[in-house]
């Protein structure tokens, strides 16, 4: 929104976000993306394109933040709680490793990839939104810092859902286990990424020698308290967001663009 400087209210920007997450619980993957894109083409005339490039540079960008503070916490859990064994180390440094070089190996091909395979196509739309980025630093760094605080945030969730088990997870821990579910969520393969989630908890824990069990139990009652936020905010946000289109807000919009 800010690199096609519109002018969205706040209040509509977060009922479009709690709308699109709780689409995403209705349609394959993250349908949820594609309900933001009818909306934005609609009301401000956002080119379809332009919105498909920086989403999936965002989806790079949201993986490597992921890997970066999944990293972190390994060498953090490793070296000063010792939480972690070595298998754990070696299997998410060499995860972590191959995201970076993954996503590093995209831009530097991306001038490479032509034709009308997808992977080129994922590969231009990449460098696309990272052209994009490169030019509007400022919302960049308003990105990272929102991504790093919504990371922070369900993180803090998921540790009160393994307290609730009576499993305490220290800060580094708690970094890996909600690294992986992040990756997790931004491939999500399933609405909802309802299994993908759970099971990144479940292997991350394993790793943090956590009894895989009370990982799962844990990662369900998280589950149970993102559906309540997310379909109760959602449904209303929706409704929000059908009265304004109803009350002439399109018309609105453009005036601001």
């Amino acid at each position: 929104v800010g690199i096609q400087a519109i002018k969205m209210p706040i209040g509509e920007s977060t009922a479009l976000t709690a709308a699109n997450t709780m689409a995403n619980y209705y349609l394959p993957a993250r349908g949820g993306m594609v309900v933001r894109a009818a909306y934005m083409k609609r009301v401000y005339g956002f080119p379809l394109a332009r919105y498909g490039a920086l989403t999936v540079s965002i989806t790079g960008l949201t993986i490597l933040v992921a890997a970066a503070i999944g990293l972190i916490g390994v060498i953090a859990s490793a070296s000063i709680s010792g939480d972690m064994n070595q298998r754990g180390l070696l299997t998410f440094t060499g995860v972590a490793i191959a995201v970076v070089l993954g996503v590093g190996a995209a831009v530097l091909l991306s001038g490479y990839a032509k034709g009308d395979g997808r992977f080129a196509e994922v590969v231009r739309g990449f460098r696309s939104g990272m052209t994009m980025w490169a030019e509007s630093r400022a919302n960049l760094g308003i990105f990272l810092l929102w991504t790093v605080g919504l990371f922070a945030a369900q993180g803090f969730r998921l540790w009160l859902s393994f307290r609730a088990v009576g499993v305490p997870v220290d800060l580094p821990g708690m970094m890996v286990i909600q690294a992986t579910a992040a990756v997790a969520f931004v491939l999500a393969l399933t609405p909802g990424n309802i299994g993908l989630k759970e099971g990144a908890v479940v292997f991350s824990a394993s790793l943090l020698n956590i009894d895989p069990d009370l990982a799962l139990l844990a990662s369900l009652i998280d589950r149970a308290a993102a559906l309540i936020v997310t379909f109760g905010v959602g449904l209303a946000s929706v409704r929000y967001l059908a009265r304004r289109t109803a009350g002439g807000f399109p018309d609105e919009a453009q005036e601001t663009t």
